[in-house]
């Protein structure tokens, strides 16, 4: 393996093993840790892809997560619920564009609420797609907690992210002095409550079970809008229904009395005007959450794993996972997918996702919805993870960061795409650049004009500035500088002992020479290594003759015969066959009577 080196230039709280084969325990497995890619992909936020090695083929993992920076003055968070309705879904990268604007875009996410998968409400309006739980995204209320026991919850509060069980239950209905409890939004109304339901929901209060047993009109709004503890204004707008299955146009909203309810709702009459409050509370502390996800279980409170008491049964099964949480001062918001059900990672229960939650920087965390829905999302690079279902899933809602900046597209920032480099001696080099636009947008992931130039130490500068070939040894600086600006990464250039032939064996004639391509790997990708860093031999020279420092592979006669690079102890083997052929040109087919050819003519004339 090459040299291993801890570079402390890169301290930070997204990189904590910038070489190879780091050690690194998960819930008491042994793996080794490969940081893949750790780059800037927005305003103050890093995306970071991981690989866990464990001593089998069934332990392996493939991490990704974002880290972000809160304390941006460019950044703030919206939830969305796809589609802005109920039911549906949508991919998270379709949430993210169509959220999206001149004055603001949607640069980051990941899903979050577990959504009904069957079923429809009683006019035939399906209800896949809908959260299972509270959510609120961009201030309006979509669903509060239809449970006696809440799920936890992530959420913004001015800004400010919580973990919590959040109560939704003590809203108010006032019609002049007249009051009710407001129990739920777009969900079944308790009894001695009311509910509200909105447009957002199905086009039914969906109660009808309770016929009989519950009171039901129409409303229009008025004045305000739906947000917790925003008081709006309603008119009623029909008589009282008590079927349970209040039908109500788009646009409309409705409102639906159970026990000591249906008497206020009785008690109105058509023209009337009420108010209705929406409240939170986490204990007896009321809350104003703008943007709301709800996870299970909560798997990480102040640093330390937890045993969640309330799961959705298979918090110890290995699956595709989804966390989204912070560290201790908040500044930072994590947010995490690890792949499962395919062949190079095969999931984790959600103690491990809480570990590796931690190890990203997070001290507090919630497991959102999971398995194929598991997506993180950058709109510069699209999905980052594998999505189990071989494709991204529409899901029912997600988180995401926005920036909140005008369009601009100056690159005013360079940055390596690589924020370092284990370099194999003789390697070769072409590194890619991001260019980013004074608010930290990525607005070009591929800066082309980009000259290099290196620490004498490590290696020179071909190809007219645009390759670093390392012929040197030990540490230095990779420098690239565009129109004014510069970046650079740190560079160890160290003897590889995992370099290859690319190929194992070959055939050639006497015609064409071969150069024989050496690679190494970085991070899992292939880099072309220079072939004159080797001595070659050929075992059969008059067969196939090779240039002792070139690598340079030619035929001379029929036959085979095996070619060796070496270095130090090192060696690799290649196998070599040549066949001389008879001519300069040679029939592909012989012997074949030409009527049973047809010819055809695509495109020209009088060919």
């Amino acid at each position: 393996m090459i040299k291993r080196i801890t570079l402390l230039l890169l301290a930070s709280v997204a990189v904590f093993a910038a070489q190879a084969g780091y050690p690194f325990k998960l819930c008491d497995v042994d793996y080794t840790l490969d940081t893949l890619y750790h780059a800037k992909v927005g305003p103050g936020t890093t995306q970071t892809s991981l690989r866990l090695l464990g001593s089998t083929a069934a332990t392996q993992l493939r991490i990704y997560y974002l880290t972000i920076d809160r304390t941006n003055p460019n950044i703030s968070f919206q939830a969305v619920v796809a589609n802005d309705k109920m039911s549906g879904g949508a991919t998270i990268a379709a949430q993210a564009e169509s959220h999206s604007n001149a004055e603001k875009k949607l640069f980051c996410g990941i899903n979050t609420d577990f959504f009904v998968t069957t079923g429809s409400a009683a006019n035939g309006v399906s209800r896949v797609g809908a959260p299972v739980q509270t959510a609120i995204a961009d201030g309006k209320i979509y669903l509060t907690n239809s449970s006696s026991r809440a799920w936890p919850n992530f959420y913004f509060e001015n800004g400010e992210p919580f973990i919590a069980a959040v109560s939704h239950a003590r809203g108010e209905v006032k019609a002049g002095e007249n009051t009710a409890r407001l129990s739920v939004v777009n969900a079944g109304v308790w009894n001695n409550s009311c509910a509200l339901y909105t447009p957002e929901y199905y086009g039914t209060t969906d109660n009808a079970s309770l016929a009989g047993s519950v009171a039901e009109r129409t409303l229009e709004l008025v004045e305000g809008t739906i947000g917790m503890g925003k008081t709006a204004k309603y008119k009623v707008t029909s008589d009282v229904s008590t079927n349970g299955d209040l039908r109500f146009s788009d646009g409309a909203y409705a409102i639906s009395g159970r026990g000591t309810g249906v008497d206020f709702v009785k008690g109105l009459a058509i023209g009337d005007i009420i108010e209705i409050t929406p409240r939170a509370f986490v204990g007896d502390k009321e809350i104003f959450p703008t943007d709301l996800c709800t996870g299970n279980p909560w798997i990480l409170e102040n640093g330390a794993v937890l045993d969640s008491e309330i799961d959705r049964g298979d918090a110890s099964a290995l699956h595709p996972r989804s966390s989204i949480g912070y560290n201790a001062d908040k500044s930072k918001i994590v947010m995490m997918v690890i792949d499962g059900r395919y062949n190079l990672s095969n999931g984790v229960h959600t103690k491990q996702l809480a570990e590796m939650m931690s190890y990203a920087g997070a001290t507090d965390a919630v497991n959102v919805d999971g398995g194929g829905s598991s997506t993180l999302y950058t709109s510069a690079f699209g999905e980052r993870n594998h999505c189990s279902d071989g494709r991204p899933r529409a899901v029912s809602s997600g988180m995401f960061a926005v920036a909140n900046t005008p369009e601009d597209n100056e690159i005013a920032e360079l940055r390596f795409v690589e924020w370092a480099m284990e370099f194999p001696q003789y390697g070769i080099y072409t590194p890619k650049f991001y260019g980013y636009n004074q608010y930290g947008m990525l607005v070009d992931d591929d800066v082309q004009g980009v000259t290099l130039s290196c620490d004498a130490n490590i290696g020179e500068i071909i190809n007219e500035g645009t390759t670093f070939y390392g012929n040197g040894s030990g540490i230095g600086v990779l420098k690239g500088t565009y129109n004014g600006l510069e970046a650079t990464i740190p560079v160890t250039v160290s003897t590889s002992e995992d370099a290859k032939i690319r190929l194992e064996n070959v055939l050639i004639d006497n015609v064409r020479e071969y150069p024989i391509e050496m690679i190494s790997y970085v991070r899992a990708n292939e880099m072309p290594i220079s072939p004159i860093a080797f001595t070659w031999t050929s075992d059969n020279t008059e067969v196939a003759t090779v240039g002792e420092s070139t690598g340079v592979l030619k035929g001379l006669n029929d036959g085979s015969a095996v070619v060796t690079a070496s270095l130090g102890d090192f060696a690799a083997n290649i196998n070599v066959t040549v066949e001389i052929p008879t001519g300069n040109t040679m029939p592909v087919v012989r012997d074949l009577p030409i009527e049973n050819w047809t010819l055809q003519q695509t495109g020209g004339t009088g060919l």
